[in-house]
């Protein structure tokens, strides 16, 4: 089963206020393509009720009408009963925390987005799927997020099968784990996470640390991209005047 944890907690859009934002995704085993997500909100004592949470709308060109989710988002047992979830639209939900500081949910994200028939064909890439080797996770498709946050204190944390690995496109935060936190919300929404057997390519181009992932079924394409990618890189880099970023 393919199990994905996201923890997150809350937070006002201040530097130094709000609360911490903490994801962890777990993979144990991919022949189940599925995703289980838990995402805990905590030191709601900062937020405003209700608190509004939502999954990314039009990130693709194929829209689903509603995100893709195996049952319904459910509060974790243990939390106290006045806490109410409710669906506001199709991809909405409010939160009333009642007087909880800290408040868990979690939920189910089949990876079969690629054989939906609004998906099937052309637009299959801006998907996730999941193989016995390795994966691409579209983080779009997997992570409810609330309204306000405070970017500097959202962390994603990752397990995976024994010998997979992991490249993500944000700074790494623990040597020897897969802890990270993203550089925006944007980021967090949009991205795509390489898990298992990819073949990389990295190198620093001037200043920034560039990395190209090949999946299985891409390592033809390996020495013609590696080749051509940082030159083009660097060429952008210089046309739109951008510092790449230190991490």
């Amino acid at each position: 089963m393919f199990t994905l944890l996201l923890l997150s907690l809350l937070c006002q859009a201040q530097s130094d206020s709000g609360c911490q934002v903490d994801y962890r995704f777990t993979i144990t085993d991919p022949a189940d393509e599925m995703v289980a997500a838990e995402l805990k909100l905590s030191d709601l004592s900062a937020m405003s009720a209700p608190i509004h949470l939502r999954f990314a709308e039009g990130f693709a060109f194929a829209r689903l009408p509603e995100p893709r989710l195996q049952g319904e988002i459910e509060i974790v047992a243990g939390s106290d009963p006045a806490v109410q979830l409710k669906r506001v639209s199709a991809y909405h939900w409010t939160l009333d925390p009642a007087n909880s500081d800290v408040v868990r949910l979690k939920w189910q994200v089949p990876l079969d987005h690629r054989d939906l028939p609004q998906v099937k064909g052309r637009d299959e890439y801006e998907y996730p799927y999941l193989r016995s080797d390795h994966g691409m996770l579209v983080m779009s498709t997997l992570a409810l997020l609330p309204d306000e946050v405070n970017e500097q204190k959202i962390r994603v944390g990752f397990h995976l099968p024994t010998d997979w690995t992991l490249h993500a496109p944000w700074p790494r935060l623990q040597k020897g784990l897969w802890s990270f936190r993203p550089n925006s919300k944007r980021a967090l929404q949009s991205d795509m996470v390489a898990v298992g057997g990819w073949k990389v390519h990295q190198q620093v181009v001037s200043g920034m640390n560039l990395v190209v992932a090949f999946s299985p079924e891409q390592e033809f394409l390996y020495d013609d991209v590696v080749a051509k990618v940082a030159p083009i890189v660097e060429a952008e880099l210089k046309l739109f005047g951008s510092a790449p970023q230190k991490d």
